[in-house]
């Protein structure tokens, strides 16, 4: 699967779950934040988006 289509999956899918969080579990929409990987960055060896909840 190309790199790029990689990516759009894991976008979508941190939308899917952020549109979870907030809609059905009641986080805050400004509590879930959507980081996305830095592909330059050889430490984040990952393809994908992060997610976190801020506190």
């Amino acid at each position: 699967m190309p790199a790029q289509a990689l990516a759009t999956l894991a976008r979508d899918r941190a939308a899917a779950s952020k549109r979870f969080l907030v809609n059905d579990a009641g986080i805050a929409a400004d509590r879930a934040v959507i980081e996305e990987a830095d592909p330059d960055n050889g430490a984040e060896n990952v393809s994908g988006v992060k997610m976190a909840i801020s506190t």
